[in-house]
């Protein structure tokens, strides 16, 4: 009997899991302008016109509908990064994203996210999910092109020196 009852709360909690996987409530934050420009962890370039987001565990290009519960202001963005790394908020939008929905002004919003099929998405929406303008590195500044530089050489291996070789 008590395999049973473990078998039946394993599948029970299973479903819904996966129900809310597909409808979550929680606060979205955004990308600071600084990572414009920046790798994502899908390969890509941040792009802070493009409609993209973090998310910590949904797939590399899931199409995600957010509405901001304040305003009911939607927008439809693609999961091309991971995060955010704190605890209190579930996604992080692009600029772009994040001006659609009305949150610049107050940084932050509780939202509710839906995985929804790229079929589904409408001939507007499917224009966001395109990225607005191809990135340009001219848009950047001066100490944003030194951290790039610094970000591209990270791995290069520090030889270290012998104490008896130094001078």
């Amino acid at each position: 009997m008590s395999t049973l009852r473990l078998i039946l709360t394993t599948t029970l909690l299973t479903f819904f899991c996966c129900l809310s996987q597909a409808q979550t409530e929680g606060m979205a934050s955004y990308y600071a302008n600084h990572f414009h420009g920046r790798r994502t962890s899908d390969g890509g370039i941040y792009n802070k016109n493009a409609y993209t987001c973090a998310h910590r565990t949904l797939p590399f290009g899931t199409i995600l509908k957010v509405t901001n519960l304040k305003n009911n202001k939607t927008t439809v963005v693609k999961v091309t990064d991971r995060g955010p790394f704190s605890r209190n908020k579930l996604i992080d939008l692009s600029y772009a994203a994040a001006q659609d929905i009305g949150m610049i002004g107050s940084g932050v919003a509780r939202v509710r996210i839906e995985k929804i099929n790229v079929n589904d998405v409408d001939e507007v929406e499917h224009k966001h999910l395109e990225i607005a303008e191809p990135f340009k590195e001219d848009e950047l500044t001066l100490n944003l092109k030194a951290e790039l530089a610094i970000d591209t050489i990270w791995f290069l291996p520090l030889i270290p020196t012998h104490p008896q070789n130094k001078r």
